[in-house]
């Protein structure tokens, strides 16, 4: 028996990723070597975020493939991650908020496929990774 793959080229969808390029080597013992691809979101962040009741979280509603999607980031990561100081106002949270946008877009992005439910928070945990 050769070990010639029999079939190349699938496509599988798989939980928010796609695999493609599969390849099996033989029918006694499977040998798949397939190259992962994730699924893009396309993800506009709010321009206009608000500030909690508590102060503690940065709210704002961004919209995810044509849905809205509600959100909220913790002061904790802006702080953290984004040197904002201990008590800054609203407009030094937004600007940071502003100026982090695509860092942010891309941890949303990795929060919203592990959690379904809304509101999608960001804390500071979730920018080290």
């Amino acid at each position: 028996m050769t070990n010639k793959p029999f079939f190349s080229g699938m496509v599988f969808a798989l939980n928010q990723r796609f695999v493609k390029n599969c390849n099996v080597a033989n029918w006694g013992h499977v040998d798949i070597a397939c190259q992962t691809l994730r699924k893009s979101m396309n993800i506009k962040l709010s321009t206009e975020p608000t500030l909690s009741g508590d102060g503690q979280f940065l709210e704002f509603v961004t919209e995810v493939n044509g849905r809205e999607v509600r959100c909220a980031l913790a002061r904790e990561a802006l702080e953290t991650w984004f040197w904002v100081p201990p008590d800054a106002a609203l407009s030094r949270l937004t600007r940071a908020y502003l100026d982090g946008s695509k860092r942010i877009a891309v941890v949303l992005e990795r929060r919203i496929v592990k959690q379904a439910a809304e509101p999608v928070v960001l804390r500071a945990e979730h920018f080290s990774g």
